[in-house]
């Protein structure tokens, strides 16, 4: 397995063996591009399975039945790995992966509420996935790990010096990055 981090370009098979490897992992980070290439992988197969409910309305309600229950044991079972991964990717851009959950839950509950309520809460799913789009943070980042000889990992702390600068705030890192076209 490829080490992650801002200079190994994950690929397509690389992330969806890496989303799978690590199924149930909270620590450490996953890069823009491997949370992207599994959103990629699940259109595929929302789009495959589109197919059988297709073929269902077509030929026979067996295979619109074969693709609904084979879809939905995919999405059942693949919950926790896309939690883990977002919370991996939330880590890459330096914030707590308590916030996904916090954005979610407040969404989730705002979601009952009535139509403003709902607009409010589609706009915290928009800024769940602007956060999503941000660049890796590769300083002063708690979550980014490196591997030591012996495979050992630690926590990569790259020599604390006293001049370092106070990380930037979400709100700058996302007008950085709209400026240096980085989305």
């Amino acid at each position: 397995m490829k080490n992650q981090n801002s200079n190994n370009f994950v690929g397509f098979i690389d992330a969806i063996r890496n989303f799978f490897e690590k199924y149930a992992d909270y620590k450490g980070t996953a890069t823009r591009a491997e949370y992207w290439w599994i959103q990629l992988f699940f259109v595929l197969i929302a789009v495959s399975a589109g197919m059988f409910f297709i073929l269902g309305f077509t030929m026979s309600i067996k295979w619109f039945y074969f693709g609904m229950i084979i879809y939905a044991m995919f999405i059942i079972a693949t919950i926790i790995p896309r939690v883990t991964l977002t919370i991996r990717r939330m880590h890459d851009i330096g914030i707590s992966g308590w916030w996904f959950y916090f954005i979610n839950l407040i969404a989730l509950i705002l979601s009952y509420g009535g139509e403003g309520l709902i607009v409010f809460g589609f706009s915290l799913s928009i800024i769940n996935t602007c956060l999503l789009c941000l660049p890796s943070v590769l300083e002063n980042n708690k979550y980014r790990e490196r591997t030591i000889i012996g495979g050992r990992k630690k926590h990569d702390n790259n020599n604390k010096k006293s001049n370092q600068q106070a990380p930037k705030s979400i709100m700058d890192r996302i007008l950085d990055a709209a400026d240096n076209d980085d989305f």
